[in-house]
């Protein structure tokens, strides 16, 4: 083991964490929870869940469930990431499936439930 000094970081500027969030209704939380695939297989599903705060999204490869905050009554951004997850709905307003981005890449998810 080393150590070495690395140096200060700058405070991020006011209002960094700042999300201005949409307050949205039961049904429209429930509309959207489901499970969501990335591949045909099945072995990369994603679970959006109802919370008491909400929605929260789960991944068989992490544990844990991460907040989802609203920031339109489709695109929402997980706490404490700079990832966000936006839902396409079908015509009857039922999401088909999502769009997950982070750090510059992305990958769709249908919904399979």
């Amino acid at each position: 083991m080393w150590v070495r000094e690395t140096p200060d970081r700058a405070e991020p500027p006011a209002g960094y964490l700042d999300l201005e969030t949409v307050e949205l209704t039961d049904a429209d939380y429930d509309r959207l929870a489901g499970s969501y695939n990335r591949s045909q297989t099945g072995t990369d599903l994603m679970i959006i869940e109802r919370t008491d705060a909400g929605l929260g999204m789960s991944m068989p490869w992490r544990p844990g469930v991460m907040a989802m905050l609203p920031l339109s009554p489709t695109h929402f951004q997980l706490a404490n990431t700079a990832a966000t997850i936006t839902f396409d709905l079908a015509e009857d307003g039922i999401p088909a499936g999502l769009t997950f981005d982070m750090g510059g890449s992305s990958f769709s998810a249908h919904r399979v439930d």
